[in-house]
């Protein structure tokens, strides 16, 4: 039987007579193998610079991604909130008073119509002004009236209309119903203290005082 060696770098059995290892081709002699090993080394990936990252950068970069997906997430989620923010800020309702409106085919009191007027002079004006509307009063005066006072055009000429006057004094307060009438044939047959129901569009309260114009005297 041939004598055979084992090689002490990569333990392949060889035969006796080798210098040098048939796998690896390391020598047998001690002083070439330790020559060898060290010429191997050298050139090993080992013994060069390690140019590859280090698993810390390789960590990172891998978590870069999900780093994006969470920013791209948290700015949507602001944009949500701030759209359900501006949608719950809307101006609120505000519920209004309804302003009650007259009827046509009623006759108010003037007694009633002065007494609103006084207890609450923007209600009563947002109710009646512009209204055509019948008032049931006594008369407290028949005179002439300058027009421009019903109508407002101080700059037109002077003219004086005949004009109905009710009173009414309540609470220490007291006011004036003013029809202007187009018509002097409608105050012939009539005279102070007389109950009449009167016609018209209402204008304005202005103070104390309410005026009608045109106005007429329907009974």
């Amino acid at each position: 039987m041939l004598r055979q060696k084992t090689c002490e770098n990569c333990n392949t059995r060889n035969s006796y007579a080798n210098k040098s290892c048939e796998n690896c081709g390391a020598p047998f002699e001690l002083s070439a193998r330790l020559k060898w090993r060290a010429d191997k080394e050298s050139k090993s990936p080992a013994g060069k610079l390690n140019i590859n990252r280090s698993p810390d950068i390789k960590d990172k970069r891998k978590q870069l991604p999900w780093l994006l997906i969470g920013v791209v997430g948290f700015v949507l989620l602001l944009v949500l909130v701030g759209i359900f923010y501006n949608e719950s800020e809307e101006e609120p309702i505000i519920a209004t008073t309804p302003v009650p409106t007259i009827a046509q085919d009623k006759v108010y009191e003037w007694e009633d119509i002065s007494s609103e007027f006084h207890s609450n002079a923007i209600l009563a004006n947002n109710k009646y002004e512009n209204q055509t509307i019948s008032i049931r009063g006594e008369i407290d005066e028949i005179d002439y009236r300058i027009k421009a006072v019903f109508t407002g055009d101080v700059f037109g000429p002077i003219e004086e209309i005949p004009t109905v006057e009710f009173a009414h004094f309540s609470s220490g307060n007291f006011s004036y119903l003013l029809c202007g009438l187009e018509n002097l044939d409608e105050v012939e047959n009539l005279s102070a203290g007389d109950t009449v129901i009167v016609n018209g569009r209402l204008s304005k309260w202005d103070v104390y005082q309410i005026r009608i114009y045109p106005c007429s005297i329907v009974d």
